[in-house]
């Protein structure tokens, strides 16, 4: 018998989920020994095997990631769009935040395209 959704053992710890998290938020590379719990979640999902809470709350955390970063472009794109002369600093931490939100979002598109996928061939079968 299947676990409930949300139940059983994670193959990562919460302190792999924070870490990685945190890495991601700084901009920083992943080494690959970080990203394989992001290869697991994604093949789980992909699979469409029962997530734990620590998947769950991943997931949620890159969610999270994305609307953070879409707020951060709103007030960038205020700024840019305000008239107000931008000095080089400015205009390039703006740039490594563009960069850094787009690193984000086709991370977490990534991630959400397998879930659609594995959504959508489960509507597809057949009973």
């Amino acid at each position: 018998m299947a676990s409930p959704r949300g139940v059983g053992h994670s193959p990562f710890t919460q302190g792999q989920i924070d870490t990685i998290i945190n890495k991601i938020e700084s901009g920083k590379p992943l080494s690959h020994e970080e990203a394989v719990p992001l290869m697991r979640l994604t093949e789980k999902i992909n699979t469409r095997a029962e997530l734990t809470e620590n998947e769950l709350r991943m997931l949620g955390s890159l969610v999270n990631l994305v609307t953070k970063g879409q707020s951060k472009m709103d007030k960038i794109m205020e700024m840019a769009m305000s008239g107000r002369k931008l000095s080089n600093q400015e205009v390039l931490a703006m740039q490594e935040d563009i960069y850094r939100y787009s690193q984000e979002l086709e991370l977490v598109a990534k991630v959400c395209e397998k879930a659609a996928g594995g959504i959508r061939e489960t509507m597809n079968t057949q009973i």
